[in-house]
């Protein structure tokens, strides 16, 4: 039996803490909440863990469709108020995450995953924020998550920037897609594998550098900091100079 969520209850910690993180940075910084896809969720729920082939969720969609569809919508609906709740806590920007969509064909994707993505990028973007879906593993999947409504997609490093631009570019903003595995390496190889991915999406209307996928555990902080030098630091001096 699956209980509905609320929000406030279960992940009250998570409200307060962006409130703290509001309060410290102010409007220097824009926040970032964030949700699990609907497939994503229901795989950990049916498979029980992290999953190569997901082969227990794949046999659910496929057997049992009207289950499987049905968990999928349950799942949208508790996840609405869990961003509803971050929103209302301070977040800018809310980032859904489908980081096993990947595993699916894009006819597949959309046939049925698509339609609750969309309806949960709809009832995001009903709090008056911009929604960016990721979907990792996702470079054939393009102009289906471009369907979404979402107002950006964010891309993994397996994807060329450029390619991505000349297919969505004039429909969506773009959120990548730097390794994140290049932050092991020295920071002059930091430096210029970032500077790499700014030139290759230099144009594109929107974009935001990101990592491809999250940073990793063990992640040296040398990395992390010589891509606030490379990104960060000419974004602050060039918002300083406008001002």
């Amino acid at each position: 039996r699956l209980n509905d969520f609320d929000a406030e209850q279960a992940t009250g910690f998570l409200g307060e803490a962006i409130r703290r993180v509001r309060d410290e940075i102010g409007d220097e910084r824009a926040l970032i909440g964030f949700c699990g896809a609907p497939f994503t969720v229901a795989s950990y729920m049916i498979e029980g863990a992290s999953s190569r082939n997901f082969e227990h969720a794949k046999a659910m969609m496929l057997g049992e469709p009207a289950l499987f569809d049905r968990l999928l919508a349950r799942i949208v609906d508790n996840e609405l108020g869990y961003l509803a709740m971050q929103v209302a806590a301070g977040a800018d920007v809310l980032q859904v995450f489908d980081s096993w969509g990947g595993a699916f064909s894009a006819a597949t994707y959309r046939e049925r995953l698509l339609p609750e993505v969309t309806r949960l990028v709809a009832g995001a973007r009903s709090l008056d924020v911009p929604v960016i879906l990721y979907v990792n593993g996702g470079g054939h999947l393009l102009e289906v998550l471009a369907d979404s409504g979402a107002d950006a997609l964010g891309i993994d490093w397996r994807v060329d920037p450029r390619d991505a631009i000349r297919r969505v570019g004039d429909r969506v903003a773009l959120q990548g897609n730097l390794d994140p595995c290049t932050l092991f390496a020295p920071p002059g190889v930091v430096e210029s594998e970032a500077r790499r991915v700014l030139a290759e999406f230099a144009g594109a209307p929107g974009y935001v550098f990101n990592l491809g996928s999250g940073i990793l555990p063990g992640t040296p902080v040398a990395g992390v900091e010589a891509l606030f030098r490379t990104v960060l630091v000419p974004l602050a001096s060039d918002s300083a100079v406008k001002s």
